[in-house]
């Protein structure tokens, strides 16, 4: 079962924050790349409305993909604003907050090579696609296929979202808070693998 808790506190200069932690329990059965599988993630349904555990269909690796096992995760002050709706380009719902988690490669997709199961992974906010010019001379930041667009509700990779809940698309502007979620091979850092 998951634990959506928060706490309020102040930060440095006196102004209250609110601190959201999510506990991920990752203890599911043993998955397979061919199929789709419903796992839990923390959902919000508008502007501030609170967060729901709800169980949510993950798709699973198609070519040049992995589907990572999320092993940690936070939420942070870029999605607090954004659920609590001062983005206007991040009001779209249902949506599945979160960029920042660590985990571990469940299952790839056709033509990755550079990666197993088992792997431990740090998805990142802006990957590379590998192909064009800038992640070519090692600027992956401003790669050209997955360039930062606050506007898309999708991934970047295709376009689709690989997530839903009830036969609804959920939107997920960075990454997302749930056990398993889909990323483009060029979407996380590899970690050293004696680092556990």
């Amino acid at each position: 079962m998951h634990k959506i808790i928060t706490e309020e506190s102040q930060n440095n200069s006196g102004r209250l924050q609110l601190n959201i932690i999510v506990i991920i329990n990752n203890n599911h059965h043993n998955c397979y790349p061919q199929y789709f599988h419903h796992h839990e993630a923390a959902v919000a349904y508008g502007p501030g409305k609170p967060f729901v555990v709800e169980r949510v269909l993950v798709h699973p690796p198609q070519k040049m993909e992995v589907r990572i096992k999320i092993l940690f995760t936070s939420i942070s002050h870029t999605d607090l604003s954004s659920w609590q709706g001062e983005n206007e380009a991040h009001r779209a719902y249902p949506r599945i907050f979160g960029h920042e988690a660590s985990g571990i490669v469940e299952s790839v997709g056709e033509g990755v090579s550079e990666m197993k199961e088992g792997d431990l992974v740090v998805p990142i906010f802006n990957g590379g696609c590998r192909d064009c010019k800038y992640c070519m001379c090692e600027k992956t930041n401003m790669s050209q296929r997955f360039g930062v667009n606050p506007m898309k509700k999708v991934m970047a990779s295709d376009g689709t979202t690989k997530v839903f809940y009830n036969g609804w698309k959920t939107h997920l502007p960075f990454l997302e808070h749930f056990n398993f979620r889909r990323v483009h091979s060029g979407g996380f850092s590899m970690c050293r693998q004696d680092s556990h």
